[in-house]
């Protein structure tokens, strides 16, 4: 059975999202939204680093040629992290100041998928897109309010996808050749659990593993929809996760102190910070973004 969680990095992030495990660095990746901040540890040091991009960055995502992708508050674009360079060249909400990039994640193809949202009302104007290794962008879903909770199964053959203030998960069947997401239905309604549906990641079994933001903790889905158990953090506003550690079974937990007034951060003092715990099952790392960027500056 899965351990209880621990502080892993004492951070304090206002809004910590996105972790991603390298397993060749032993690394783990994550972002400050509001901060601007990509964030680095390292698991054989205990050393951590951090680099401004200048404006909001909802998710990031590794590459094959050692780079980064960025989603942020105008764009998508190419981050080199030890040079600090970023450079974005997908700008699909131009003109539009009220929206920003939130979730992102690379599909099993090596494609990156992106939603944006309205950071001012909460209103259905964000938009899922899909960046091909070709560096061109599609849209694929409208209607969208907070995007969250993107992931695969372990075949590839099913998304996941959460839009958070709708209070549900939904799963899709997902083409792998073309990369387009059908067949919409909800997965699990927690419109009467507690918590806000956020970042996700899939087991080794099949079995989704979800981020309940305002509810405190991390609860395993079943494929199926059914909840197989949950897992209390000792703070409210858990964010997303990720697999990783040495055998695949460690999930990095993300927190926030977005939204507590000076009460809540007085009886919550580990929020922000990133927790450890074991799953109990193993779980893959995220992919890779196929692109090639060899003819971009």
């Amino acid at each position: 059975m899965p351990s209880s969680p621990d502080v892993l990095i004492a951070c304090g992030c206002r809004l910590a999202e996105s972790p991603i495990w390298s397993p060749a660095g032993r690394t783990l990746h994550w972002v400050d939204i509001p901060a601007g901040l990509v964030h680095r540890w390292r698991a054989e040091t205990g050393e951590t680093a951090s680099w401004p991009l200048g404006e909001a960055i909802g998710s990031i995502a590794p590459c094959v040629d050692g780079s980064w992708l960025a989603a942020t508050k105008t764009g998508i674009g190419r981050l080199v992290l030890d040079g600090g360079a970023y450079m974005p060249f997908a700008t699909p909400e131009a003109g539009r100041p009220a929206m920003r990039f939130n979730e992102g994640k690379v599909d099993p193809r090596g494609r990156f998928l992106a939603g944006t949202m309205n950071e001012t009302v909460r209103e259905p104007d964000g938009t899922l897109y899909r960046l091909d290794p070709d560096l061109s962008l599609t849209p694929l879903l409208g209607d969208v309010i907070v995007p969250n909770g993107l992931c695969w199964s372990p075949d590839g053959r099913t998304m996941y996808f959460a839009d958070t203030r709708r209070h549900a998960i939904s799963a899709f069947d997902y083409d792998l050749d073309d990369g387009v997401p059908t067949n919409r239905r909800i997965l699990v309604d927690l419109a009467s659990y507690g918590g806000l549906p956020d970042g996700a990641a899939v087991d080794d079994e099949g079995c989704l593993w979800g981020a309940l933001f305002g509810g405190g903790r991390i609860v395993r889905y079943t494929p199926d929809g059914r909840i197989d158990r949950a897992i209390a953090l000792p703070v409210s506003q858990v964010t997303s996760l990720a697999f990783g550690g040495r055998d695949g079974r460690t999930l990095f937990v993300t927190t926030a102190r977005h939204l507590l007034d000076e009460a809540a951060l007085r009886s919550q003092p580990l929020a922000g910070h990133i927790f450890a715990v074991d799953a109990g099952v193993s779980g893959r790392p995220d992919p890779r973004f196929a692109g090639s960027f060899a003819r971009r500056p």
